[in-house]
């Protein structure tokens, strides 16, 4: 089976297949740069999150 991907939207869950995603986004060729622009800082936001974290948990640990 195809995996498949999950939007949730306002009314409704979309279920789209990798494939059909990229021809509708590669339609519309400046908002796959801001959803590639998008997702490149929300990982970057979340891995700073996750350092930031790791760092506090060992500055508290006890020698």
């Amino acid at each position: 089976m195809t995996k498949m991907l999950e939007i949730r939207m306002a009314r409704c869950v979309l279920y789209l297949t990798e494939s059909e995603l990229q021809r509708l986004l590669s339609r519309e060729p400046d908002l796959w740069k801001l959803a590639i622009g998008r997702g490149k800082g929300i990982a970057r936001a979340k891995q700073t999150r996750e350092r930031v974290t790791r760092k506090v948990e060992t500055e508290r640990r006890p020698d």
